[in-house]
C-alpha cells in the first residue's frame, strides 16, 4: 500500500476526494451552495464519508501527514480506522463568514491492538480509541495547501468549477496559470530529471560492462584458436 499510495498515484486518485473535503468546508464558512458537493449549507455539518483504507492512504500522502497510534506502525491505516477533519471558529469572531476566523484540525482515529483482539467496546465506560492529531492550521493555509497539491486534472466537474474558482479567488489575475506552472514543472523537474539520469548512468554503464566482456571473450576465443594452430 505504501507504494501504491505514491505521489502520482495519490493526486490521481486522491485529489477529488480532498478537493470534495475542502469544499465542504468552503461552504460551510460562505453558506452558500457550491457546485460540485450533496449536501446543502450547514452550519453544523456532520458528513462521514465511507472508504478504503487505500483512500487515507492518499490523503495522508497528499497532505504529507504523518500519525502513530499506540501499539501500531508508523502511518499505518488499520481496519475500521478513520480520519477526522473538524473547523473550529474563533468565540470572539463577529463575522461568521470570515475564513481568518477558521481553523482546521486533521485527527487519525483507530483502535489499537489490544481493542482489536478483545473486540472491546468503544464508548465508557470502554476507553475509546486512540486519536493522532496530524494537522492543525488556519483556514485560509489549509485551503492554500489542499489547493496547491491536488491535481485539477483529476478533479472531475461540477467540482473542478468550485476549485478554480477558489483557485481564482487566491491569486491575482494573471498570476494563476502562470504559478501554477512554475510549481508543477518544478516538481517534475526535481522528481523525473534524477531518474532519466540514473537510468542514463546505468544503460551506459551496462553497454560498456557488455561491450567489454564481449571483447575479452574474442580475445579469449582468438588466443585459444591461436594457441591451436601453433600446435598443429
Amino acid at each position: 500500500m505504501w507504494m501504491g499510495s505514491n505521489p502520482p498515484n495519490s493526486r490521481a486518485f486522491g485529489s477529488h476526494q480532498l478537493a470534495y473535503i475542502l469544499v465542504s468546508l468552503e461552504q460551510i464558512i460562505t453558506q452558500k451552495d457550491l457546485p460540485g458537493v450533496q449536501q446543502p449549507p450547514s452550519k453544523t455539518l456532520i458528513m462521514p464519508i465511507f472508504a478504503h483504507d487505500f483512500n487515507l492512504y492518499y490523503i495522508r500522502r497528499l497532505l504529507d501527514a504523518s500519525w502513530l497510534i499506540n501499539g501500531m506502525e508508523f502511518n499505518v491505516a488499520t481496519t475500521g480506522s478513520s480520519i477526522k477533519f473538524d473547523l473550529w471558529r474563533q468565540s470572539s469572531a463577529v463575522d461568521e463568514g470570515n475564513e481568518k476566523d477558521y481553523r482546521v484540525t486533521g485527527t487519525y482515529v483507530a483502535n489499537s491492538l489490544s481493542q482489536h483482539r478483545d473486540a472491546s467496546g468503544l464508548i465508557p465506560p470502554n476507553k475509546g480509541p486512540g486519536e493522532s492529531l496530524f494537522l492543525d492550521m488556519p483556514y485560509p493555509d489549509f485551503k492554500k495547501f489542499v489547493l496547491k497539491h491536488i491535481d485539477e486534472a483529476c478533479v472531475q466537474e461540477p467540482l473542478l468549477t468550485t476549485v478554480r474558482d477558489l483557485f481564482a479567488q487566491m491569486y491575482a489575475k494573471g498570476q494563476i496559470m502562470s504559478d501554477a506552472t512554475q510549481e508543477g514543472v518544478a516538481s517534475i523537474q526535481l522528481f523525473s530529471v534524477p531518474g532519466i539520469l540514473i537510468m542514463f548512468s546505468l544503460l551506459t554503464v551496462g553497454c560498456l560492462v557488455g561491450r567489454c566482456q564481449g571483447f575479452k571473450s574474442r580475445t579469449h576465443e582468438q588466443s585459444d584458436a591461436d594457441d591451436g594452430s601453433d600446435e598443429m
